[in-house]
């Protein structure tokens, strides 16, 4: 028998292989991943209630019209009475709280809003608005209103939620928190979707969570862009970072840019008349707006109107304190050509003093009345004005019902 000669191995043994080292973005990939998985489960709640809310916002300017149809719309009468005859009515159905601000009826089947502003029971932010049939001066219902826009109760609660879910300033900086963090989604998605390979991207073709992840990733990268966009729009209102735009834009040097001299002097000359007479126009709307705003906020002011043989009226709001009153005329249409009408403060044993000439149906601010005057009477005069009355008074209304006279 013989055996296998045995035999032997002078090899060193080999040394156990180095694990590859892993790549930095081995290293970061997790931590976005998780960044962008949580900040996402944080933010989603407000994403979804902001894009629901904001439908509702768009849809509820139509809305209101329906669920307040009865407050805002009335039928068609023959002739609208003076605004200060719809004033006195809501005023007597709501006597608490001072006139803020007047809408007349905007449309034939719209009702006129008297704003109450100081109202008990009424957010301080907000006002009462009454509204009242321009026809009839029926008082068809009073609702809180809030904003220049005149949002009624509908609105005012979806614009809230929308703003700050109902949560007061916790609600606010929850919304704050989540435009502030849409970035950091919208940023490490992009940057996890480029990392995966070309082969992983592909939902064509794919099932289960591969084509769900792909889904993800594809609706994700187009949508990035509008997050980034409504993060950074959304921190100018924010309440704490918005607080310091200003300040960012001062230390970066923004400035509201200039033209030049000769491009000045250019615009001044193609459109300068056109200009300093619409800046006129508006001047004149801003004082009377200042001067009707300032009646019906005395605590004095009252209204009465009265009636000639033909219907037509003349309405009054008049305020002794403030030695001012809003006179409105209705149904008198215009004046025949070169003449105009012109308003006369009557007192006993005086002259009639002009109160100045009505412009169409522009209400006019009478000042400077005195409490001896008891009467306004209105006559037509040549076109210009009458240093003292040439005609008959076409319609005259006693002061006595308004403070005056007494």
């Amino acid at each position: 028998m013989t055996t296998a000669p045995s035999t032997t191995t002078d090899e060193a043994p080999q040394p156990a292989a180095t694990p590859p080292r892993k790549s930095n973005w081995a290293t970061l990939r997790p931590l976005i991943l998780r960044l962008h998985f949580y900040a996402g489960v944080v933010v989603a709640p407000f994403l979804l209630v902001a894009a629901l809310t904001g439908l509702l916002y768009a849809a509820s300017f139509q809305a209101e019209k329906i669920v307040y149809d009865h407050e805002l719309t009335v039928p068609v009468g023959d002739r609208k009475l003076p605004v200060s005859e719809q004033v006195a009515a809501a005023r007597k159905a709501h006597p608490q709280g001072t006139v803020s601000a007047v809408r007349p009826s905007p449309e034939a089947d719209a009702t006129t809003r008297v704003m109450l502003s100081g109202v008990p029971g009424v957010d301080p932010d907000h006002t009462l608005a009454v509204f009242v049939d321009p026809y009839t001066a029926e008082v068809r219902g009073a609702l809180e209103q809030y904003g220049s826009t005149g949002a009624l109760p509908l609105r005012t609660w979806i614009d809230e939620f929308h703003r700050d879910l109902h949560l007061g300033e916790t609600g606010r900086l929850y919304s704050e928190f989540a435009a502030s963090w849409l970035w950091v989604i919208a940023g490490g998605g992009v940057v996890l979707w480029l990392s995966r390979r070309r082969a992983l991207r592909k939902v064509r073709g794919t099932s289960g969570r591969r084509r769900t992840l792909g889904l993800h990733g594809s609706v994700g990268l187009w949508a990035a862009a509008g997050f980034v966009f409504l993060s950074a729009t959304g921190l100018t209102w924010s309440t704490y970072a918005g607080a310091n735009i200003d300040e960012l834009r001062t230390a970066l040097g923004h400035q509201t840019p200039t033209v030049t001299a000769a491009a000045a002097l250019v615009v001044a000359a193609l459109f300068g008349v056109q200009a300093n007479r619409t800046q006129e126009q508006l001047n004149a709307e801003r004082d009377r707006s200042r001067e009707i705003a300032h009646v019906l906020a005395a605590p004095d002011a009252r209204a009465s109107t009265g009636r000639d043989a033909r219907g037509r009226t003349i309405g009054v709001i008049a305020s002794a304190s403030a030695e001012s009153a809003i006179v409105t005329l209705g149904g008198y249409g215009e004046p025949p050509d070169g003449r105009v009408r012109q308003l006369w403060l009557m007192r006993p044993d005086a002259q009639p003093r002009s109160l100045g000439l009505f412009e169409g149906d522009t209400p006019l601010v009478a000042s400077g009345l005195d409490t001896s005057a008891t009467s306004l009477a209105v006559t037509v005069e040549p076109d210009g004005g009458s240093p003292q009355p040439t005609t008959q008074p076409i319609v005259q209304l006693a002061l006595e019902a308004v403070g005056f006279g007494e």
